[in-house]
C-alpha cells in the first residue's frame, strides 16, 4: 500500500498496534487517539470529513532541536474552519528524503483553538543526526523539509546562520533565500522583529503597494486575530519557506511580535485608545507560540522565552528576552534637554543611566543566566539576544541631534585647528590656517559648547541604556573565565564590538546581525551611495572599541564555532526591492576571535 494513500484512521490504527512504524507519544497524540477511537457520535462529527479539501500554504518548520529531540511543524488549511471542527494530521520522519525507511511518525490534531497550527515533540532521536520530515493530510502532503539535532559531546564545528528585522512590506527576503543556499548549516537563529506590527500606513511600507507587499491585516495589530493574520501572511512568503525547510530554527522575539518598542508594562506605540496592554502582549505571545516552532515550557504561559541550547562542549547558546518580560522603560534625550535652552542635563542623565535598580532581564531571567554561565561546560558562551551590548557611545552633541556626524566632524577639526593656534603649533601649514579663517565664524559659543559635551550612548534602547545590568553580565563571564560571544540584532545593520567591562577588560565580542529587509543607517541618515563608506569609517573612528560596521545593507550573519575560534561572516544582497537579486560580495566582511586578550580581528 502507498503511504500517501492510507486513511488516516487505518494509519492510526495500524500505528498505535505498533505494526512496522514507531509512534511518539504526547498528549496531543493522546488526544488524536481519544477522539478517533471515539463512539461518541458528536467526537465523530468534529472531525473533518476524509473528503474535505485542505490545503499546507504556509510551508513546515522545525525548531528548538536538542540532542536526542526536534519540534516540528505546520499548518494546515481548511475549506471549512468553524468552532469545534477538528483535523487530523499525520507526520512522518526519516533519515532519506524518499522516506523508504520510517524513524518514527504519528498523528496529531489541528484545530481552530491553536488557528489550525501543529507542532509535534519528536523525541529519541540520534545525535547530530539530519532528518527530514513531512505532514499528511486528507491525501494531501505537505512539502519535505530537512531538520537537524544537535551533537551529545565531541562536536568539533558548529555553523550557525543568524536573523534579525524581517518587515515584510519593506522589502523581499532574499536573505532568506540567500541563507538557504548555506551548506551544513547546524540550526537557524532569529533573533527578533520575525513579524512587524504595524498597519499600511506604518513604517517602511513606502513602497509596499508596488512590491506587492501589502500587509494584511491593514490594520495595526492588536488581537490575537490581528497577529495571527500577519503571521499567516509572512509564512506563505516562499523565500521564508525555503530557509524553514532547510535547518531547525531557534527563536526568540523582539519588541515587533508585541509593538515598537516594548518594555514589561507598555511600549511606545501602544496608546490608552487600544485597550490593555497586558492583553495586547498576552494575545502577541499566544499567536507568537502557535506560528513558530517553539518548545513551550512550564513557564510559557507567563511570557518566559529564554531556554538553552547546549551543542556538546564546543557551545552552550542562551536565547534571551530583553524586551517583553523584564525591561524597564527605556530612557529619553529628550527628558533630559531643557525646551528653553537647549542645555543638556548631564548629572542628572548620568545618575538615572547608572541607576542599578534598572534591568533588562529581570532579576529571574537574569540569575538563570549566570547560573547557567556558571555550569556550563561548553567552550563557547553563546548569548543569543536582541539589542546591541557594546558601548556605542557618540558625543552628545550627535547623540541629541544637535549636530550630524558630518557636522562634528568638520566642526571638531576646526576648534582642534584653533586650539592648536593657540598652541603656537609650527606644523600647522597653510591650507590649515586658510581653513579656520573661512570658516571660523562656525565656532560660536553654542557650538564649543555642544563640542565639550560629553560622550554619552547613541541607543538608549539597547544594554547602554541599561548599564549595570550589562556590568554584572560582564563581570559574571570575566569571574567565571568564560569565552562570551554576544549575538545581536535589533538595529538593521551589521556590527562588531570588543566587550569590556568598566575596568577595561576584554570579555568577549559581540556580533551583530543586519537586517532581512528593513532600512537601516542609509535610510535614517540620508546618505547617499558615495557617502556610505566614509560615515562607517567615521562612525568605527568615534567608537571605542567598534571594529566593524555596515550601515547601508540588508542580509544575514553565518558563524562557525570551532575549539580554536569562532569566525563570523555577514552576507549582503544588491537588493530587497526587486524580485531579483545577488550577493553583494564586494561588502562580504569576516572576523575572527580566539578567545584571547586581542578581541576580534579582519581575516
Amino acid at each position: 500500500m502507498e503511504k500517501n494513500s492510507l486513511n488516516r484512521r487505518d494509519f492510526f490504527k495500524l500505528s498505535t498496534e505498533g505494526l512496522g512504524i514507531a509512534v511518539l507519544s504526547s498528549s496531543v497524540s493522546g488526544c488524536a487517539s481519544k477522539i478517533l477511537n471515539s463512539t461518541d457520535k458528536a467526537d465523530r462529527n468534529r472531525v473533518l470529513d476524509d473528503n474535505a479539501v485542505v490545503k499546507f500554504i504556509h510551508g513546515v518548520a522545525s525548531g528548538d532541536p536538542s540532542s536526542d529531540s526536534v519540534i516540528l511543524w505546520t499548518r494546515i488549511t481548511p475549506d471549512l474552519k468553524e468552532d469545534g471542527l477538528i483535523v487530523p494530521v499525520v507526520w512522518e520522519v526519516s533519515k532519506e528524503s524518499n522516506f523508504d525507511t520510517m524513524i518514527a511518525s504519528g498523528i496529531n490534531l489541528a484545530s481552530l483553538e491553536s488557528d489550525f497550527t501543529v507542532k509535534v515533540d519528536v523525541q529519541n532521536l540520534a545525535p547530530q543526526t539530519r532528518y527530514f520530515f513531512r505532514f499528511f493530510c486528507n491525501g494531501v502532503s505537505s512539502p519535505i523539509a530537512s531538520t537537524k539535532t544537535l551533537p551529545s559531546d565531541n562536536a568539533q564545528s558548529v555553523k550557525l546562520s543568524v536573523f534579525s528585522c524581517s518587515n515584510y512590506p519593506a522589502g523581499h527576503f532574499h536573505a532568506y533565500s540567500l541563507a538557504s543556499q548555506q551548506k551544513d548549516v547546524d540550526a537557524i537563529l532569529h533573533l527578533g522583529d520575525f513579524i512587524y506590527e504595524y498597519g499600511r500606513d506604518g513604517y517602511a511600507s513606502e513602497q509596499a503597494e508596488e512590491l506587492g507587499r501589502e500587509v494584511l491585516p491593514e490594520h495595526e495589530l492588536i488581537s490575537l486575530q490581528d497577529y495571527r493574520t500577519r503571521y499567516a501572511q509572512y509564512r506563505t512568503d516562499t523565500n521564508l519557506q525555503k530557509l524553514c525547510h532547510s535547518a531547525p530554527l531557534i527563536a526568540v522575539w523582539d519588541d515587533h511580535e508585541v509593538t515598537n518598542d516594548a518594555y514589561k508594562d507598555g511600549a511606545e506605540n501602544h496608546q490608552a485608545n487600544e485597550g490593555s496592554y497586558l492583553k495586547r502582549k498576552a494575545a502577541a505571545m499566544r499567536a507568537y507560540f502557535e506560528w513558530m516552532p517553539i518548545r513551550e515550557s512550564a513557564d510559557a504561559a507567563n511570557g518566559m522565552i529564554n531556554r538553552s541550547f547546549k551543542f556538546g562542549e564546543l557551545l552552550e547558546l542562551h536565547m534571551l528576552d530583553t524586551r517583553i518580560i523584564g525591561r524597564d522603560q527605556q530612557m529619553n534625550y529628550a527628558n533630559y534637554i531643557d525646551p528653553e535652552t537647549g542645555v543638556f542635563d548631564t548629572n542628572l542623565f548620568s545618575s538615572d543611566l547608572t541607576d542599578s535598580d534598572r534591568t533588562l532581564l529581570g532579576s529571574r531571567q537574569l540569575e538563570w543566566l549566570q547560573k547557567n554561565l556558571k555550569t556550563s561546560t561548553s567552550k563557547w558562551q553563546v548569548l543569543g539576544q536582541q539589542v546591541l551590548m557594546g558601548r556605542m557611545n557618540l558625543p552628545a552633541a550627535i547623540t541629541t541631534q544637535q549636530l550630524t556626524l558630518e557636522e562634528f566632524k568638520n566642526l571638531a577639526k576646526l576648534a582642534e585647528i584653533a586650539k592648536r593656534l593657540t598652541n603656537n603649533d609650527s606644523s600647522l601649514t597653510e591650507t590649515d590656517k586658510t581653513y579656520y579663517e573661512n570658516n571660523k565664524h562656525l565656532l560660536s559659543p553654542e557650538v564649543e559648547a555642544l563640542l565639550k559635551l560629553p560622550d554619552v550612548p547613541y541607543n538608549l534602547d539597547a544594554w547602554d541604556g541599561y548599564s549595570e545590568e550589562r556590568e554584572q553580565i560582564l563581570v559574571t563571564a570575566k569571574q567565571l573565565n568564560k569565552n562570551l560571544v554576544v549575538l545581536s540584532g535589533d538595529t538593521h545593520n551589521a556590527w562588531c564590538n570588543n566587550l569590556r567591562d568598566k575596568a577595561g577588560n576584554l570579555v568577549g565580542v559581540e556580533f551583530a546581525t543586519p537586517s532581512v529587509s528593513s532600512p537601516g543607517l542609509e535610510n535614517y541618515l540620508d546618505l547617499s551611495a558615495q557617502d556610505i563608506s566614509p560615515t562607517e569609517a567615521n562612525i568605527v573612528r568615534l567608537i571605542n572599541d567598534l571594529r566593524y560596521c555596515n550601515a547601508a545593507d540588508r542580509g544575514f550573519m553565518t558563524l562557525r564555532f570551532t575549539h580554536e575560534a569562532v569566525k563570523a561572516s555577514w552576507h549582503f544582497v544588491d537588493t530587497v526591492k526587486n524580485k531579483n537579486y545577488k550577493e553583494k560580495l564586494h561588502r562580504r566582511q569576516i572576523m575572527e576571535y580566539l578567545g584571547d586578550e586581542k578581541g576580534a580581528s579582519v581575516v
